[in-house]
């Protein structure tokens, strides 16, 4: 489009002669401006439609020659601005969009979609933390998997029967009520390891409310005192409560329990004691110590002298060799020399 011509600048001549010239008729300049041509405009469809000023401003201006253009109206200026846009061609493949703003419609899709992957996350995190919690709480604090008094399994290992099983039981109920998981198993070990005639104990449970109790129970290996009010006593110098079955199948000790020594010989004649063969122990009626020391062990027929307790896994050997021979004496104190008489 060209640009309207300029109006010709007024220049100031000398004077002279003034010449009477007639003057032109003054044109209307709304006339003269539907006449100028106007490049043709086309608008894309997404662009906005023209703002039309009030009515009052549709009236003619009067133009005088010489009226610079920075003095025209705003309106009549924009015009001419929008008149003299060029169009943005498309591209011929491309779509026209009615979104004026596509670069931003694909930013706030991208937005929306990272804000719903974060959403499924977190959902799915809270989930999965959820589902641990119940797991642990269902395991190791609800009442589903608690032990059972029915369920409590108890194994003995008694040769001699001197474990009361009912107080095993009574020992053992105390962890009814509580989680599988979480059940006090040391502190049942211990409390029945505390009882005198269990040597050791082991406890154990099973999903979902078993319970099981071993016992290994200590074995008497003499009674200490007299026959009325004998005690058992184990290889460990433990001593045992009996029954007078019991104590009667025991060989009993007699030894001075005053002596500054009694500790160390009662210990000296319960290892001696141990190391003899069951059938050898089953023939001991009594067994004795000196004050200095000296074994001595009365059998049904017979009597050993087993001397100081020393060597006395050799001297169980040797004796158990010399009772196949009918004597009244069998003498180990030495037993690279033993003795029968």
């Amino acid at each position: 489009m060209r640009p309207p011509k300029k109006p010709r600048p007024v220049t100031h001549q000398r004077p002279g002669p003034v010449r009477e010239e007639p003057q032109a008729p003054r044109k209307d300049p709304a006339s003269q401006k539907s006449k100028t041509p106007r490049a043709k405009t086309t608008r894309s469809a997404n662009a906005d439609p023209p703002r039309r000023e009030p009515e009052a401003a549709d009236q003619p201006i009067e133009m005088h020659p010489g009226t610079p253009a920075r003095s025209l109206p705003t309106r009549l200026r924009r015009k001419r601005t929008e008149s003299a846009a060029p169009e943005i061609p498309l591209h011929e493949h491309r779509k026209k969009s009615s979104d004026p703003y596509p670069l931003s419609s694909k930013i706030e899709t991208k937005r929306k979609a990272r804000r719903k992957k974060l959403l499924l996350r977190s959902l799915a995190l809270l989930t999965g933390i959820a589902i641990v919690a119940g797991v642990v709480w269902a395991l190791f604090f609800s009442s589903l998997f608690t032990v059972d008094s029915e369920s409590i399994e108890v194994a003995i290992d008694d040769p001699v029967g001197i474990v009361d099983e009912t107080e095993v039981r009574q020992i053992a109920e105390t962890a009814v009520g509580k989680p599988v998981l979480r059940m006090p198993g040391g502190e049942i070990e211990s409390a029945l390891e505390d009882l005198p005639e269990v040597l050791d104990a082991t406890v154990t449970t099973s999903f979902p409310n078993g319970m099981a109790v071993t016992i290994d129970a200590r074995e008497p290996i003499a009674c200490v005192g007299t026959s009325d009010s004998c005690m058992g006593i184990s290889d460990d110098a433990t001593q045992i409560a009996l029954t007078q079955e019991q104590r009667d199948s025991l060989p009993k000790i007699t030894m001075n329990v005053d002596s500054d020594r009694a500790q160390a010989q009662l210990t000296g004649l319960i290892d001696a004691v141990s190391t003899l063969p069951e059938d050898v122990r089953a023939r001991v009626q009594t067994a004795s110590v000196s004050d200095s020391g000296l074994i001595e062990f009365q059998l049904d027929e017979g009597l050993v002298k087993w001397g100081p307790s020393e060597q006395n896994e050799k001297k169980a050997r040797i004796i158990a060799v010399l009772l196949e021979q009918s004597a009244g004496t069998y003498d180990v104190t030495s037993p690279d020399a033993p003795i029968t008489y």
